[in-house]
């Protein structure tokens, strides 16, 4: 039964069973009516005004009908996200889902979109000019999530609905180690391990309080002017990034309590060799890949720039 509240702005919420979800839909459900779509049936849905269980690549009759009965805003959280999986997985909940998303709303409906991306986004984009198909698992997340985040902005675009894109990068909540995160797997070695190797990388994050605040400002923001002069200063991508953006090193010793570290010539080299002896024993499954040893040395300081604004600038 769905009870709704008077004078609340209407919100639905897809992939609400994920990190983000399970962290937002109880904060979002103190100010709005909240609708949360999903194909896992959780529990953690229990603060929603309705939960409606569909998987967005093959819509039931039930999300059909709040479709046809909505008015209000679209949050939109689904989508895949893990290092191993595979080119059809990213496809297929990354895009087909959205676009199937996007054919079963009515635009005259939507007052609002926020759309949580990734900075990972920002190299998908890369990769889709460079027109080279991507190769590895996390090139193929990249290139989805890119082509996600334009297929949303272009239906806004091309219906005039205000939008609000958010750009996280590897978001951190203390119950991380839950969800089986790069971060929250981080944080299980830390309790391990007494000694570190010292990785002067930097590595941007987002805190969940960050973009759970960021979503309920964007949803606060729409809901108050969701006027027709108030569409273009809307339209925007942000950045939500912890600030400042630390090394490896920095963020064992200040948020892990590591307190030792030693600077091991080639450690690259050692890390992916020691990924590789992992992958070869069926029994153990770290999560730890050659893919994942490699991106640990990538600098993922990230900075505003073009289109892409700083949170700490917005509106």
């Amino acid at each position: 039964m769905r009870l709704v509240s008077a004078k609340r702005e209407l919100v639905t919420v897809t992939g609400s069973t994920g990190f983000v979800g399970t962290h937002l839909i109880p904060k979002l459900t103190e100010k709005y009516d909240v609708t949360t779509i999903d194909r896992v049936d959780a529990k953690t849905d229990y603060f929603a005004t309705e939960k409606i269980v569909s998987d967005l690549c093959d819509i039931n009759d039930n999300l059909i009908k709040h479709f046809s009965e909505f008015h209000g805003i679209l949050v939109h959280l689904a989508a895949a996200r893990s290092d191993t999986e595979s080119r059809e997985i990213y496809n297929r909940d990354n895009l087909y889902a959205t676009e199937n998303l996007l054919n079963f709303l009515n635009p005259r409906s939507v007052i609002g979109f926020v759309h949580v991306s990734s900075v990972a986004a920002i190299a998908g984009k890369k990769i889709h000019d460079s027109k080279t198909e991507p190769r590895k698992s996390d090139d193929w997340y990249r290139y989805t999530k890119y082509l996600q985040e334009k297929r949303v902005e272009d239906w806004c675009k091309e219906h005039n609905i205000p939008f609000i894109i958010l750009l996280p990068s590897a978001i951190t909540s203390e119950d991380d180690e839950k969800f089986n995160t790069n971060v929250g797997r981080l944080k299980t070695y830390a309790k391990f391990i007494p000694i570190w190797p010292q990785i002067d990388v930097k590595k941007s994050t987002t805190s969940m309080n960050l973009i759970v605040d960021s979503i309920m400002t964007c949803c606060d923001h729409i809901s108050e002017n969701h006027d027709p002069s108030f569409q273009i200063a809307t339209r925007a991508k942000y950045l939500l990034l912890d600030k400042p953006t630390m090394t490896i090193t920095e963020t064992l010793r200040s948020k892990h309590g590591v307190k030792n570290f030693v600077k091991i010539p080639h450690i690259k080299s050692i890390l992916t060799y020691f990924a590789l002896i992992l992958d070869k024993l069926p029994l153990i499954k770290t999560g730890f890949t050659v893919d994942r040893a490699h991106k640990l040395f990538e600098d993922t300081h990230f900075h505003a720039h073009g289109e892409i604004k700083d949170w700490d600038n917005r509106w």
